[in-house]
């Protein structure tokens, strides 16, 4: 059979160049799906940052009148010459102020 409206080269070309379009539409579909979902985890990162960096300002700014109270505290009684070495070990025993403060319930939000 001889058909002059058969080429296969003609066929083979545009198989080719269908095959390449269509996997070209789909990599753009893909990577604007890709580009979706990152987009949407960028947010929901970035509004869980946000949320901890508030978090760490409200008790970083609770906790610096006590601490400078502490230190205050500390920088008098250093800076006393008439207490012995002895005396300003048992004043701080007796105070609490030789124990160091437990931050590991804030430690998950580092």
């Amino acid at each position: 059979m001889n058909n002059p409206a058969y080429n296969p080269s003609v066929i083979n070309e545009i198989g080719v160049i269908v095959i390449v379009l269509s996997e070209f539409i789909m990599l753009a579909l893909t990577f604007g799906f890709m580009s979706a979902v990152n987009l949407q985890l960028y947010t929901e990162v970035e509004g869980q940052l946000k949320s901890k960096t508030k978090f760490l300002a409200i008790i970083a700014h609770d906790l610096s009148g006590p601490v400078g109270t502490i230190m205050g505290f500390l920088n008098i009684l250093n800076s006393e010459s008439d207490l012995k070495e002895e005396q300003r070990k048992q004043f701080l025993q007796k105070t609490g102020a030789s124990k160091s403060i437990n931050i590991s319930p804030f430690a998950k939000f580092t």
